[in-house]
């Protein structure tokens, strides 16, 4: 490792991944690496990012603050105090803390809008409905709206729908607008939220670039999930408020943390019989007892996550999408083409006895 410029792809989940990247950044710097990079892939203790009540910590500073001092690069994955991939910056306060340091973020919502929208060319291809003759018919007919559940996932969401629209003329040659906004959400309590049926622009404003959003293929996009009540809550906003189709909607989150693992997204159906309703056009909802009309909430019909952090055990793994690509794209990005041989170091499977390890070829594959 000595004069090597070393990638280090690490999670920093809870704390015992906390002290074990400390004690991995320690033993790089003391065998002698040239440069680190560290590739976080779950920037842990990020979500207290403020002073709600006088005397908190800011754990996401105090996080940043120990890390900045062992590498010289960092870049985190959709890190939930930013909104757009690129140097994570404050321009509204320049004595912000995210100021402080050079955090480079990730967005893996283009990864998983990408999965979502090949699903989407799957079950046009099955459903094959009266007056559809193929993908491009469907699209104009049902046009494609990427929703974040609040302000805070718009700049994520709207760069993700840029790079959608490329990757559907790239990889299907056909060109169609891919639209983007977001939800008013208000937090009521720890699980609790309110979900309004209106889904908005950059300017504050209900969106004009839809005719009618009840139409759509909409996918929710979300830096995390945890209980699932965010994009529920907007499930329910969606089907009841605005009149989109139930089976039209899917939910898309980067980290899927599920403190309540998959029981809250239990719906009822299968998905033979949302595929078949959808043949002959009609309009089904999850089973009556897994929709919470009180808490105004419903389970969508797709949930997938990425795997930077680890899902349940029974989440089904055709919804899992690897954030490989973008941990590549980061690497190459560093490394350059031309660049000797580096070594990534996949923390998250090795332990501190393998890191010297050498990993010849590997800045080759990626």
């Amino acid at each position: 490792i000595k004069g090597e410029n070393v990638i280090l792809v690490h999670g920093t989940e809870n704390t015992y991944d906390f002290a074990e990247l400390w004690v991995i950044l320690l033993a790089l710097r003391e065998a002698g690496a040239h440069t680190v990079t560290l590739i976080n892939t779950y920037e842990g203790y990020s979500r207290q990012d403020k002073e709600f009540n006088r005397g908190e910590a800011i754990s996401a500073e105090t996080m940043l603050k120990t890390i900045d001092a062992l590498v010289d690069n960092h870049m985190g994955l959709n890190v939930h105090y930013a909104d757009y991939s690129g140097r994570v910056e404050d321009t509204t306060n320049r004595d912000a803390f995210v100021n402080k340091y050079d955090v480079y973020n990730l967005n893996a919502f283009v990864q998983l809008a990408e999965n979502l929208f090949d699903r989407i060319d799957r079950i046009v291809k099955i459903v094959r409905r009266a007056g559809i003759e193929n993908l491009t018919d469907e699209l104009e007919k049902h046009p494609l709206l990427l929703v974040g559940p609040d302000d805070g996932a718009f700049g994520y969401v709207k760069e993700a729908a840029g790079l959608l629209k490329k990757y559907i003329q790239r990889q299907y040659g056909i060109d169609i607008p891919v639209n983007a906004g977001y939800m008013d959400k208000k937090r009521t309590g720890s699980k609790k939220v309110e979900v309004h049926g209106m889904v908005l622009g950059e300017d504050g404003n209900p969106i004009t670039t839809v005719s009618n959003i009840k139409d759509c293929w909409v996918i929710i996009l979300d830096d995390e999930i945890s209980w699932g009540t965010t994009v529920m809550a907007a499930t329910y906003a969606l089907v009841r408020e605005v009149g989109v189709d139930w089976s039209k909607i899917a939910i898309a989150a980067v980290h899927g943390k599920l403190a309540g693992g998959l029981e809250p997204f239990k719906t009822g159906r299968s998905g033979e019989e949302i595929i078949e309703a959808m043949r002959q056009g009609i309009h089904i909802e999850p089973a009556k007892e897994y929709i919470n009309e009180n808490a105004r909430i419903m389970p969508p019909p797709v949930v997938i996550v990425t795997n930077s952090v680890k899902p349940p055990d029974n989440f089904p793994p055709e919804q899992i999408v690897s954030i490989g690509p973008i941990i590549a794209h980061a690497a190459k990005a560093f490394v350059g083409k031309k660049a000797p041989l580096e070594k990534l170091v996949n923390a998250s499977k090795v332990r501190i006895n393998s890191i010297i390890e050498n990993v010849k070829g590997l800045a080759d594959r990626i």
